[in-house]
Formats: structure tokens, C-alpha cells, sequence
């Protein structure tokens, strides 16, 4: 990200695109690395980190440089347990 607006909402909208193959095809080996240089704008961050909520199987890890978004299989055998 580089803190122009056109050029990093049009890298969102291809990382949301790539995570939604990554998440079709179920792959667990394959993320985004999004990079955040030094005139990033925060509202980036929080369209990155936004990924997460709308995609349960998402997971997002903040970095130094920037958010790794990965493909993790959802449990649902949660409810079944005894904590």
C-alpha cells in the first residue's frame, strides 16, 4: 500500500478476489502478504483486516510490514466439546 487512494483500494479489490480462490479451492498452503509502505493510509489496514470478518475461513496476522491473510478450514465440531 502506498497511500494512494485509485492504486490501493484496485490492490484491495485483487487481494479480496485472490483470497475468495484461495478460499474456493480450499487451499492452506497459499496466502496474501499485502505490504504497507511508509505513506500507507490506516483505512487500508482496516480494508485488509476486514477480509476476516467477511469470510469466517480467513485469518489475518499483522506484521512489521504489513497483514498475512491465509486460508484455515473452519471447525465446526466445537459445539460437540466439553471445555
Amino acid at each position: 500500500m502506498t497511500g494512494n487512494k485509485a492504486e490501493d483500494s484496485s490492490r484491495l479489490l485483487l487481494a479480496q478476489q485472490q483470497l475468495q480462490d484461495i478460499v474456493n479451492r480450499r487451499d492452506t498452503l497459499v496466502g496474501i502478504h499485502i505490504l504497507y509502505g511508509p505513506k500507507a493510509k490506516y483505512w487500508s489496514m482496516v480494508r485488509a483486516l476486514d477480509f476476516e470478518l467477511r469470510e469466517p475461513s480467513i485469518q489475518c496476522v499483522i506484521g512489521r510490514s504489513g497483514v498475512w491473510a491465509t486460508y484455515q478450514p473452519v471447525r465446526t465440531s466445537y459445539a460437540n466439546r466439553m471445555l
